[in-house]
């Protein structure tokens, strides 16, 4: 929140100051005050999927200690509605029930993230382990 602040600050003098006395609009000072609102609303998006995620997983965790195995998909969870399995982008969670790692029976819980495409870096995931 402070370095939205502080860019804002900063484009807003950039305009007003940096012009001389005709107060043309400065449109770099409106670029940087837009990729500063841009940068700030996708960090706080990653950070609202992180703990959708980690929310959904918890309560995926115990639907496997109640009922003994992985739910087949989010909606055979208890308390999880329609919304809560779309991302801040508006898409989907991908979950799969069926994941394994050595011996162990798994689940996977991801997100697409920014850039909204599967199996890049920016996705979130959540790794039962």
């Amino acid at each position: 929140m402070r370095k939205l602040v502080l860019a804002l600050a900063v484009a807003l003098l950039i305009g007003n100051f940096g012009c001389k006395k005709e107060k043309k609009p400065n449109p770099m000072a409106a670029l940087a005050a837009a990729q500063a609102l841009e940068t700030f609303t996708t960090e706080k998006k990653v950070q609202a999927c992180r703990m959708q995620i980690q929310e959904i997983a918890m309560a995926v965790t115990i639907h496997y200690a109640d009922e003994g195995d992985y739910p087949d998909s989010l909606s055979d969870v208890s308390g999880i509605r329609e919304t809560d399995v779309t991302d801040p982008w508006k898409n989907e969670l991908r979950y799969n029930s069926s994941s394994t790692r050595g011996d162990s029976e798994v689940f996977d819980l991801c997100s697409d993230g920014p850039d909204e495409q599967q199996g890049t870096e920016d996705d979130i995931c959540y790794r039962d382990e």
